[in-house]
């Protein structure tokens, strides 16, 4: 209800009736489970849990990686249809060149982590998402091609998507013991499918009032003349909603630096690793 009072805001009203009763529906149902699972014997989520820094930040990353990443596919398909015009399956075809470099990329996250170590590796890859979305960004234009605006920050936001969801995954279950790990990686999944709604209601919001706002600064009686204006409103709608998501890949990039994992405990004296075989 909170993502729809966000998205419902750019259609009404921000401050209409429809808008505010969602968002405080939203937020009193947040804050009634919070109060049920404090007072509950066996909460879904032990507090102890939440109290642990490391798990909090990384799924606290986890849900700004998915507030960039979601929306950005949903956007550049709309801009390759919208803009550019393609038909609906070339719209989806134009993010192909990301997954591939997703699936060359993701087997080798772990010598990555191996090399720099899991919070350096987290940083470079938030980093590489930001720059990646701001180039997207930038890049967009009325007239463009797909070769001249997505292929080129597409490829370097699909390298840097395998290090910020394989780190983000691993802080949040480093410190988990072997009974929490379902919890661990339940909380966050949770947190990755929390980010993704809000990211796309916050930068749809974004993109639509942007267009709108450009659609009426650049009336045109002309057919051709408003066909142009309608391109251009749109593309800056995309580009000001990129803009947010490389924004919040910044202010991941920023808090990752602040991950530390505790030491692993030393062996016992004595302790002897056991015989792989």
């Amino acid at each position: 209800m909170t993502a729809y009072a966000l998205v419902g805001g750019t259609e009404a009203c921000r401050f209409s009736a429809r808008t505010l009763g969602a968002g405080g529906a939203g937020l009193a149902l947040l804050l009634a489970f919070a109060a049920v699972e404090t007072r509950a014997a066996a909460p879904l989520v032990p507090p102890p849990v939440l109290r642990r820094p490391a798990l909090r930040l990384s799924n606290t990353l986890a849900a700004l990686a998915q507030t960039t990443l979601f929306p950005m596919f949903f956007l550049v398909s709309l801009y390759l249809q919208s803009v550019i015009g393609y038909a609906p399956l070339g719209g989806g075809l134009g993010l192909l060149p990301l997954s591939l470099v997703v699936v060359a990329v993701a087997p080798q996250t772990g010598r990555v982590i191996f090399l720099l170590g899991l919070h350096r590796a987290m940083t470079l890859g938030f980093v590489l998402l930001c720059a990646g979305t701001l180039w997207l960004a930038l890049a967009l234009t009325p007239d463009g091609t797909f070769a001249s605006t997505v292929l080129a920050p597409s490829l370097l936001i699909g390298a840097a998507l395998p290090l910020v969801m394989v780190t983000t995954n691993v802080a949040a279950t480093a410190e988990a013991a072997p009974e929490e790990t379902g919890l661990a990686s339940g909380l966050v999944n949770t947190s990755q499918q929390f980010g993704s709604v809000l990211g796309l209601a916050v930068l749809v919001a974004v993109a639509t009032s942007r267009t709108r706002a450009g659609a009426e600064a650049g009336a045109d009686p002309g057919a051709r003349a408003l066909e142009a204006a309608r391109a251009a409103a749109e593309t800056a709608g995309f580009r000001a909603a990129l803009l947010t998501g490389a924004a919040f890949a910044a202010l991941a990039a920023l808090l990752s630096v602040r991950l530390h994992l505790p030491e692993p405990a030393e062996p016992p004296e004595g302790a002897h690793a056991p015989d792989p075989r």
